[in-house]
């Protein structure tokens, strides 16, 4: 999703493609003690963006995770070939289904908790 920072009435948000150039990305362990709980990671990219209704931006994002990513990219927008006379557009993406994956373990446990405290309350005298 990109959003203009041109001005407050420019205020849109438009669905974007961005494709990861060249970047980098750091890994570390979620605990160094137990490896099996995975890793955790975040980076930086340069990415170009395509949108139906401009011509193909570039510019750089952030990623944390898997569910996060945020960013500027840069339309020339105007077709003067000057890139960075307009304000950048920003960008941001969340993988909800990725982070309902991660939390759904979590949130199932939680919810067998509720049921047994439920069980308990209903069946005290």
């Amino acid at each position: 999703m990109e959003i203009s920072t041109n001005a407050v009435k420019d205020l849109r948000a438009k669905e974007s493609l961005l494709i990861d150039v060249v970047g980098h990305t750091w890994y570390r362990w979620r605990d160094p003690n137990e490896p099996s709980k995975g890793l955790d990671y975040w980076g930086i990219a340069a990415v170009t963006a395509f949108r139906s209704d401009l011509r193909p931006g570039i510019g750089v994002m952030a990623h944390y995770g898997r569910f996060i990513n945020v960013g500027v990219v840069w339309h020339e927008s105007n077709n003067d070939s000057r890139w960075f006379n307009e304000p950048p557009f920003f960008v941001m993406g969340i993988d909800l289904f990725r982070f309902a994956e991660y939390k759904a373990p979590h949130l199932e446990k939680r919810l067998q908790e509720l049921g047994v405290r439920e069980n308990r309350i209903i069946s005290a005298p």
